[in-house]
């Protein structure tokens, strides 16, 4: 599984550097980001994109998502 590591990124980097990422992927990958706006700003992005969220984590600091893009 492909995995996006955005820990570190702020604002609106985690959206550009997850579309960077996964551009011309397709299947499932995992995303692991520390900021607190990637919770609401990520969920947004996949709607838009027709991007499905299979599962969704918060430990701590650290957001966790596994996603499908067909």
């Amino acid at each position: 599984m492909k995995v996006v590591d955005l820990r570190g990124c702020r604002c609106m980097d985690h959206i550009v550097k997850l579309e960077r990422e996964t551009r011309d992927y397709t299947g499932v990958f995992e995303v692991i980001c520390s900021d607190s706006s990637a919770l609401l700003d990520i969920t947004a992005w996949a709607q838009r994109k027709g991007v499905e969220i299979l599962e969704q984590k918060k430990d701590g600091d650290i957001v966790r998502f596994v996603m499908r893009k067909r």
